[in-house]
């Protein structure tokens, strides 16, 4: 799934993937207070939410001025860490999920590909609960060179359509 930016006048557009589309969205609605709250909802859905040439424009003015005091810098970097850190945790959850799974097969002798969704239970209630320990942040990257792509389409965009 992807978020396609269609600019309303040319032929100009931006693409993101789910993953770095809504750390880039929600920044621009914290950061440029461009995005009015009611409308904030429109930013993180594909479904045709209209920004004017004067609110990308605005945008691209208020994303310059994060990028050049170094904002957009700092929150790049501390999303880097906040993702080592979900990775880190992230693989000692793996680790608790194979362990699971090969106490599963051992319990019930059943064979190697038996999957979570036909684990008996308890089993089944036990990967649900360790699974839910994941963090998702680790899967939401944010960069200011993505930053400077959708400024550039922003201003180059005469308004658009997230599609």
């Amino acid at each position: 799934m992807g978020f396609d930016l269609y600019s309303t006048k040319n032929d100009k557009y931006f693409r993101n993937n789910v993953w770095w589309w809504r750390r880039l969205a929600s920044y621009v609605i914290d950061k440029t207070k461009v995005v009015d709250e009611d409308k904030a909802d429109g930013w993180h859905f594909n479904d045709g939410h209209e920004v004017s040439r004067e609110e990308a424009h605005q945008i691209a003015n208020q994303l310059e001025f994060l990028i050049k005091t170094g904002d957009a810098k700092a929150y790049e970097d501390e999303v880097k860490k906040e993702m080592e850190e979900a990775e880190k945790h992230n693989e000692r959850v793996e680790k608790l999920l194979q362990q699971l799974e090969k106490r599963v097969i051992a319990d019930t002798r059943c064979d190697t590909d038996v999957v979570p969704r036909d684990y008996p239970e308890p089993y089944r209630a036990k990967w649900e609960k360790i699974y839910g320990l994941r963090r998702i942040e680790s899967s939401y990257p944010f960069s200011v060179d993505n930053v400077k792509e959708f400024i550039k389409f922003c201003r180059e965009s005469d308004g658009f359509r997230i599609c």
